[in-house]
Order: structure tokens, then C-alpha cells, then sequence
């Protein structure tokens, strides 16, 4: 048994490691693109059925009240670096893995809100 094919609460699993990486199986199941192969054209439209799959997807799972709870949740209109605590007003010393983790967390929120809005673009736009 090795260190990879233990659980959470370090007991050992009964299912092998091998079982939940079958090379592959994933990349059917969930649609990942392969972009080396065929002509440049083939492989750019590939890429663009990818893109709008991707973007369908999050437009149909993540909402409106999903993303502001996200914003609520996470803190995102404030600035990186916090010299006064939110909640309390008071001065604090400025901590760069939270401003890190609020930057990270904020680019994820921003990356949610450009595929939507790029998908209702897309949705409503007409074929040449």
C-alpha cells in the first residue's frame, strides 16, 4: 500500500489508485479537447467548440445568485491589501497571502462573469 492510495483519515483504501485514473476515460466523459491533431482549421475549430461548450456549461450553472454570493462570500469589492479590519474598523498590518488569496479569488470571479457574458454574446449574435 503506498502513501497516494490512503484516505483522508489515513486508512488505507480498498479501491486501488489505479481505479480513479484510467488514461482517457476522462477526457471522452467530460469533452477535453485534443488540439494537436488534423489541419490548423480543424484543430482552431476544435478549439472554438471547446470554448463554447465550456461557456455553455457555466451559463447554465452558475447564476447570478451564485456569483453574488461568491462576491459576498469572498470579500471581492474590497482591496487586496486590507489595512483596516473589515468587520471592526481597526488598523491591522497588511498580510500579502491575503491579499494574494483575494486577487486569486477575485480573478476567478471576474474569469465566471467574462464566459457569461461572452456566451449571451455569442447566444444572441448571428451567423454570418
Amino acid at each position: 500500500m503506498t502513501e497516494n492510495n490512503k484516505t483522508e483519515n489515513n486508512k488505507p483504501s480498498s479501491v486501488p489508485l489505479d481505479e480513479y485514473t484510467r488514461q482517457g476515460e476522462d477526457e471522452q466523459q467530460y469533452g477535453s479537447p485534443s488540439f494537436g491533431e488534423g489541419s490548423p482549421d480543424e484543430q482552431a475549430q476544435a478549439y472554438r467548440d471547446y470554448v463554447a461548450r465550456r461557456r455553455e456549461c457555466l451559463a447554465a450553472h452558475v447564476t447570478p445568485e451564485v456569483l453574488a454570493y461568491l462576491d459576498e462570500e469572498f470579500q471581492t469589492s474590497l482591496p487586496c491589501f486590507q489595512t483596516r479590519d473589515p468587520l471592526t474598523g481597526q488598523s491591522m498590518k497588511p498580510n500579502p497571502l491575503a491579499a494574494a488569496l483575494r486577487d486569486g479569488q477575485r480573478e476567478v470571479i471576474l474569469f465566471l462573469k467574462h464566459e457569461i457574458a461572452m456566451h449571451k454574446k455569442q447566444k444572441n449574435a448571428t451567423p454570418l
